[in-house]
């Protein structure tokens, strides 16, 4: 199943995505996809497939490894806060 997705740029953006995909001889929605999928692959942890249960588990071992903490649930509740009062900013016409 496909599904579509909206992103928001200014039109700077959407001109120079759209001319760096032309040179690269691809549609704008392929040339993110293709980056897109660059992305992830360039993050995915070394060596490790988490499709399988092995592989989560290992990942999972090895963050619990770093260092750090986790937020409590009020410092999460406060920041949720503080977007909703912040909003989404509001394009120029």
């Amino acid at each position: 199943m496909a599904y579509r997705l909206q992103v928001v740029v200014d039109g700077d953006e959407r001109e120079s995505f759209r001319r760096q995909a032309k040179r690269e001889g691809l549609s704008v929605s392929a040339w993110l996809r293709r980056l897109g999928h660059r992305a992830v692959e360039e993050n995915q942890p070394e060596g490790l497939d988490l499709r399988t249960a092995e592989g989560l588990e290992e990942f999972l071992g090895r963050m619990g490894e770093k260092k750090g903490r986790e937020p409590d649930w009020e410092e999460h509740e406060e920041a949720i806060a503080r977007s909703r009062l912040q909003g989404l900013p509001v394009p120029p016409p």
